[in-house]
């Protein structure tokens, strides 16, 4: 960049040639510093507007990384602002309007070598003053281009950053849908277990009732036939003792005829009716009537204790019921098998067994 000679050229030709390439050359100094302030502000609005939408990116992506990214937003509002301060600043310094061309003219054209000096001097000045102006918003634009880099790198690194945290999350993603899918596996196998094992507690527990059952039914049935067999016995041996007694009162009683031998199958009211016809003393009448009344009575004894075992069967059926519903109702399964009383695979033998008691 030419510098004005010193000392000042002699002659008014030189000095008004001179002057007028220090015009020219402000003018000059004044186009490149406003193309430079318009291109740091460019560059300032477009970094700004960078930042701000990569800032919203990572905000939305992940929230971690706010606190990062808004300190600095908030440094570069800072220099923004500190920046449009120091722009102020010289547009206030040259706020005062410069001499135009035409007095500029003026003065060359004049033979006054003080007002022609002294406009050199000032061009001189305004010079200076615009070329370390100059200077001064070329360092801060390189400042502002290295903060500019520093703040790509750091937008490289969160970019990165935010890919490998997305790897990290689909990586622990996977790893949970996995252990999730083993579990449910575990608990479909153990369901299954559950339920074979609900069904195997069900089978036995159906083939222990129906042992049971069938077990008071037969001993129903074989008191009963022993019973029948004890009461044949009893009368016969009474018959025996009847005919004992008319035999020693033959000769007071010789119009009683040989008394017949009880049949083997009879029942209680029966005998009663056929003891009833012959006569006989009042002792032994009442004797066969109590020996009748013992053989009823044992008879309601034993109806009394099967209807209390098959009560008992009832009730253990119904614990056991309700158990195997609570167990089918925890892993799911119906219910709508299960019999409310007894197995219906029993019905005749339940039927039999009422019928004899």
């Amino acid at each position: 960049m030419s510098q004005l000679p010193d000392p000042l050229p002699s002659t008014v030709p030189e000095l008004q040639a001179l002057v007028r390439d220090q015009a020219a050359h402000l003018a000059k100094l004044s186009t490149d510093k406003d193309t430079l302030l318009s291109r740091v502000k460019r560059n300032e609005e477009t970094v700004n507007n960078a930042l701000q939408l990569h800032l919203t990116h990572v905000h939305q992506e992940k929230a971690k990384l706010e606190e990062s990214l808004a300190s600095l937003s908030e440094n570069q509002v800072e220099r923004g602002a500190q920046f449009e301060k120091q722009l102020k600043e010289l547009r206030v310094r040259n706020d005062v309007t410069p001499p135009t061309e035409e007095n500029y003219q003026e003065t060359i054209d004049s033979d006054d070598m003080g007002n022609i000096k002294a406009l050199a001097a000032l061009l001189k000045e305004r010079v200076d003053t615009q070329e370390a102006l100059i200077k001064k918003l070329k360092f801060e634009l390189e400042m502002e281009c290295g903060h500019v880099n520093i703040l790509r790198a750091d937008n490289q690194a969160l970019r990165q950053l935010t890919v490998n945290l997305q790897a990290s999350a689909e990586q622990e993603e996977e790893f949970i849908s996995n252990k999730l899918l083993k579990r449910i596996n575990s608990l479909k196998k153990e369901k299954s277990e559950l339920l074979l094992k609900v069904e195997q507690e069900e089978e036995a527990i159906t083939s222990t009732l129906q042992k049971k059952l069938r077990q008071l039914q037969k001993e129903k049935v074989d008191m009963e036939i022993a019973l029948e067999q004890e009461q044949e016995f009893i009368v016969n041996r009474l018959q025996k003792q009847l005919e004992s007694l008319r035999q020693q009162q033959g000769l007071t009683s010789p119009a009683l005829g040989p008394v017949k031998k009880w049949p083997p199958s009879h029942s209680p009211s029966s005998s009663m009716s056929m003891i009833d016809l012959a006569p006989v003393s009042p002792g032994v009448l009442e004797m066969l009537k109590a020996e009748v009344n013992s053989l009823k009575q044992k008879l309601l004894d034993t109806e009394k204790e099967y209807e209390e075992g098959a009560t008992t069967c009832r009730d253990l059926y119904s614990k056991l019921r309700e158990e195997v519903v609570k167990l089918r109702q925890q892993v799911g399964a119906s219910v709508e098998d299960i019999d409310k009383t007894y197995p219906v695979v029993l019905p005749v033998v339940v039927g039999n067994g009422n019928g004899r008691g």
